[in-house]
Order: structure tokens, then sequence, then C-alpha cells
């Protein structure tokens, strides 16, 4: 389990394996008491490359990003197949999410 304090990006290892072994699960929230942010969360293969090495499927520019708008105060948890469902078993990597837009240090 990692734990970072308030920031603006951070990234972390995430793994998928077979029989429902291991499978990724984050948690995030949005510490400002005012206003929403939007973070972007990308994947990327344990060599560095963008996600649609590691996914399969290219999103825009080529590179397959989410966006999560949180409100005030609002948390989230999900497994990576939660927002991925299309990853294969197998697939290893790291998880970058930064906020897009917002409040500096708010994730």
């Amino acid at each position: 389990m990692f734990g970072v304090d308030a920031a603006n990006d951070f990234t972390f290892p995430v793994d998928v394996t077979g029989n429902a072994v291991s499978n990724t699960v984050f948690a995030m929230a949005n510490v400002n008491d005012k206003s929403a942010l939007t973070a972007t969360l990308q994947l990327m293969s344990e060599n560095g490359d963008g996600s649609p090495f590691v996914t399969g499927v290219r999103g825009v520019r080529g590179v397959f990003a989410k966006s999560i708008t949180l409100g005030a105060r609002q948390p989230i948890t999900a497994l990576l197949t939660d927002i991925w469902p299309q990853l294969a078993v197998g697939s290893r990597g790291k998880l970058l999410i930064r906020v897009s837009s917002g409040q500096p240090n708010s994730l």
C-alpha cells in the first residue's frame, strides 16, 4: 500500500494477474473543500511506454488516458479493471495520476 501527501501528480505500480489473484486498487480524494478538480489517469508499461502498449487500445493522440472529476472533498476507490475493463490478464506497469484542472496540491 502506498500513501502520499497531497500533490499535483503521483505514479505507482499496477498489476493484473489471472484467477482474480491480483488486481490493483487505488484510492484518491480531492482534499480541497471549495472546488472540484479533474484528474487524468494514464497507464504506462513497465518500461515507460504509453498506455496503448499496455491496453492495446488507442485514445486521443495515441495516449490512452481517462479523466475523472472529483467534487470538493470527494473520494474515489476503484479497481484498475473498473476503469479499464479491457485490460488483459498479465498487464503490468505504472499508473500516472495528475491534476489536469483544479487547485494545485488538491489530489
